[in-house]
């Protein structure tokens, strides 16, 4: 979001409120902070015990800072995105979606997000698409194309960017020492038995490849953790914590291969030019595969192994190919956003 803030901010007629609904607290800081985005206002720490009670909370606590917008913008696929635009919808405030039309074929792949970025479509008045690809999808679901701006995404500028400020450097990362592939996943689909696996899959990999560190900065949800704490210890499998945004950019930018099922990620590496494997059975972002970065691998075990060791070793013997193709736009996606809000809100 931080790259259209800043340019929305950059229009003298508007006021610009940001609202964290705190997920995620003991990293939001941190992360902040590398992108000079303050919030203007926080919501109350919201009930976590299940998602229908996080959505009441959160769209309870927005009700009203809410109220006085002229127009409420939300990103993505989150529950905080969903609450967000439910909130606005109620009171009748116009809603613009930010990385709008993202699908796959399966109303629970991924869960729950296919289900509420669906949901936030039919709830909002401006659909802001990262991909042509994205723009068919809302238009074949009958959104008026004319709600409809192509924007690229926003990820990309916001990586761009941290690769410029940036004075880190790879080699002075205490996790540097040799050809390294980076593991990150979170998503609640994964949890359990397929997190196990996935964890199971990662330790082997660091078996098979004993000149190659395995890096997991895993996220701080302790049923992820759990996953990850039986693992039998091997030199070059490093379970660490959760890497500091600017660091961790750096350490993706290295990676020999990278292994998630996150979504930014696979925006990100057509940028960085390290190929992914995506550990979901789907993906709402099948621009990197056609763009020869991408790779899906599901939950499966076996197949994790197989693809992970393929890509890895083409790496090794520098024979894979790194293409040059950025279907998620070219960085400029935060000042086409605020442009198409601006027309939206009439403002010459």
């Amino acid at each position: 979001m931080a790259p259209l803030i800043r340019e929305l901010k950059k229009i003298k007629e508007l006021e610009v409120v940001c609202i964290s609904t705190q997920q995620h607290s003991s990293l939001l800081s941190e992360a902040l902070d590398a992108v000079s985005i303050e919030t203007d206002l926080e919501v109350p720490e919201p009930d976590r015990s299940s998602i229908q009670a996080l959505v009441s909370s959160i769209s309870l606590a927005l009700e009203v800072p809410i109220s006085t917008s002229d127009l409420v913008v939300v990103q993505g696929d989150t529950i905080s995105a969903f609450a967000g635009a439910l909130a606005a919808f109620l009171q009748k405030v116009p809603v613009a979606h930010l990385e709008a039309g993202l699908r796959t074929s399966d109303l629970h792949q991924p869960h729950p997000e296919e289900g509420l970025r669906r949901a936030i479509t039919h709830l909002s008045s401006l659909h802001l698409a990262p991909t042509p690809g994205s723009k068919e999808n809302l238009e074949s679901e009958g959104v008026a194309a004319d709600t409809i701006v192509v924007t690229g995404n926003t990820s990309i500028d916001a990586i761009k960017d941290q690769l410029r400020k940036s004075s880190q450097s790879l080699n002075d990362s205490p996790h540097i020492t040799r050809p390294y592939c980076v593991l990150t996943v979170h998503r609640r689909e994964n949890w359990g038995a397929r997190m196990d696996g996935i964890a199971r899959s990662v330790e082997r990999l660091a078996q098979i490849f004993p000149q190659v560190d395995f890096i997991c900065p895993l996220h701080p949800n302790p049923i992820v953790r759990e996953s990850f704490a039986s693992l039998p210890a091997h030199t070059n499998l490093k379970i660490v914590d959760p890497i500091p945004h600017d660091d961790f950019v750096h350490l993706l930018s290295g990676s020999q291969v990278i292994l998630t099922d996150s979504g930014g990620i696979q925006e990100e590496v057509t940028v960085l030019g390290v190929p992914v494997v995506i550990l979901r059975e789907e993906t709402e972002r099948p621009e990197v595969i056609t763009a020869g970065l991408g790779f899906i691998a599901g939950t499966n075990e076996t197949q994790i192994l197989e693809i992970s060791t393929r890509i890895l070793q083409e790496r090794l013997e520098g024979k894979f190919a790194v293409p040059s193709s950025f279907p998620f736009g070219d960085g400029s996606a935060g000042l086409n956003a605020a442009c198409a809000i601006s027309q939206f809100l009439e403002i010459a």
